[in-house]
């Protein structure tokens, strides 16, 4: 009987213990994530659209930027695409648009691409060429760059030509628009130094029809570049028209212009596309970039990686867990307030680039830059406060106010400072523009009546419909003629004619000059 027990108790203990150790051998599931809380609502004066939203509900502002600026785009008439190929050979992974996908463009790798080759022509060579004529064998080292790059430049002007341009903003990391790279922004000002040191090589060996293809090509690849969403894109943009104002100076000038040259450039001048406004850029690309900064900012509690350390978050982690804050303060800010506040501080900025008068938008931004100091320097009183009360959790409501406050002017004065800048060289950029124009009327003008103008009203209507006013103090242009030959000058971003310092040190200042003859060495 006891054997027959212990046979049956054996027999029942075999079968359990497989029973019970089979949850502790086959493998778990891994928790899965929790959707993260949203912190803000959802409100055209919070998070300025409604969507597309990642899957943890946050805003996708990566994918709505890039919907944006690929409107009207297409894979045939993009010359960011074309560019891309032309630049970086090896790199051809653009992908053909399809409507599920939010990219429109290319994977995105770190390579060294052809125009970044210019460590054998930085320093002096590359300044002296890029501002008077020059020939070969000046400069040997910069002739073989131009050579080396001579048929991706064929396929730059070729680019050019097109009427799109969507350089789509790509992040291979972590899909956050903060995260994305400026994949032709940063090629396009060595693109520019290029064609600008070539304009000036082609007019000190006499090739005059060559150098006006490549200043062409300058001003379309501007006017291309500043259609792109971001301030940075703008900025370069203006320093290539600049180039190419430079450029055209020097061809105004060349002994060797026909007049049927002339007749061409003056009819090829006339249909040249204008220099887009930043108001987009501003009021997509900036404002996006920085709701969505807030938006990474509004679950920073969760997140273990890090950004890029060049990115202005980066900076305004550095700056506060430098002062041993950490982020343990983020739980009490009120994220409706910051993107509020943020959202105000666009609208009176692209309030103010709306301005007309580049005269007094400059006035209207000095004061908005002025605010934004102030602003800083309250940041710092906040920041002051939050280091001496870090453990101060009795007055709850007071903690929320001095967070919320300091968050958000912290984060203002991080993405503002550009806007001015960028501003003031699209004034001045214009203004160069104006007066190569006024210049090639005036030239027109003494080939049928063999002398310049005494003033600028003699040439309307029949050579301009109309003369421009100083861009930069809504004044009238300075312009001395005897005749023979004249100058023309704009006051400048100072507001000043600086003119008489020409017989000092040779200078003009700030002052935007054209002359109808180079600069004498007596001078």
């Amino acid at each position: 009987m006891q054997a027959c027990y212990r046979s049956v108790v054996l027999l029942l203990w075999s079968a359990l213990v497989p029973a019970i150790s089979l949850p502790l051998t086959i493998p778990r599931r891994p928790p899965q994530p929790q959707p993260l809380p949203i912190r803000f609502k959802f409100a055209p004066d919070t998070t300025a659209i409604m969507g597309p939203r990642y899957p943890n509900g946050y805003p996708n502002y990566l994918a709505a930027l890039n919907l944006r600026a690929q409107m009207g785009v297409t894979h045939r008439n993009n010359a960011a695409r074309a560019i891309f190929l032309t630049i970086d050979p090896n790199q051809r992974e653009w992908r053909i648009f399809r409507k599920e996908e939010v990219e429109f463009g290319i994977s995105w790798f770190e390579r060294r691409h052809i125009f970044e080759n210019r460590e054998p022509v930085k320093g002096s060579s590359l300044d002296a060429a890029a501002h008077r004529p020059w020939k070969a064998n000046e400069f040997q080292a910069l002739k073989l760059w131009l050579a080396v790059n001579e048929d991706a430049l064929r396929a730059v002007h070729r680019a050019s030509r097109l009427t799109g341009w969507y350089d789509p903003k790509i992040s291979d990391k972590r899909p956050y628009l903060m995260n994305s790279k400026l994949m032709i922004a940063t090629q396009m000002r060595s693109i520019g130094e290029a064609l600008q040191v070539r304009v000036l090589l082609h007019l000190g060996e006499g090739r005059v029809e060559q150098a006006w293809e490549d200043v062409l090509a300058l001003h379309r690849l501007a006017a291309l570049q500043a259609r792109d969403f971001t301030l940075v894109a703008h900025a370069i943009a203006h320093d290539m028209e600049s180039g190419a104002f430079i450029c055209e100076q020097a061809l105004f000038q060349h002994p060797q212009l026909t007049p049927e040259l002339m007749v061409r450039i003056r009819r090829e001048v006339a249909a040249l596309p204008t220099i887009p406004d930043f108001i987009p850029a501003l009021n997509y690309g900036e404002r996006y970039n920085l709701l969505d900064t807030m938006m990474f900012c509004a679950h920073i509690n969760t997140y273990t990686g890090r950004l890029n350390p060049t990115s202005p978050l980066e900076q305004f982690r550095n700056s506060f867990t430098a002062r041993s804050l950490d982020f343990w303060y983020m739980q009490f800010v009120n994220w409706n307030t910051v993107l509020r506040t943020t959202n105000k501080w666009f609208d009176r900025a692209i309030a103010d680039v709306q301005i007309k008068s580049d005269y007094q938008r400059a006035w209207a931004l000095d004061d908005f830059a002025r605010d934004i100091r102030k602003t800083r320097d309250k940041s710092f009183e906040s920041e002051y406060w939050l280091i001496r009360n870090t453990n101060m959790i009795v007055n709850l409501p007071l903690l929320r106010q001095k967070a919320t406050q300091w968050t958000a002017d912290q984060l203002v004065t991080l993405f503002f400072p550009l806007l001015t800048e960028v501003s003031s060289t699209r004034s001045r950029c214009l203004m160069e523009r104006d007066m190569i124009n006024l210049g090639w009327a005036l030239a027109a003008y003494k080939l049928e009546h063999k002398t310049y103008p005494a003033n600028l009203e003699m040439l309307c209507p029949q050579f301009l419909p109309r003369i421009p006013i100083d861009r930069m103090n809504d004044k009238e242009l300075k312009y001395d003629s005897d005749g023979k030959s004249f100058v023309l000058s704009s006051s400048g971003m100072n507001q000043l004619n600086e003119q008489a310092r020409l017989k000092v040190d040779g200078s003009s200042g700030d002052d935007i000059v054209l002359r109808s003859h180079p600069v004498a060495p007596a001078e």
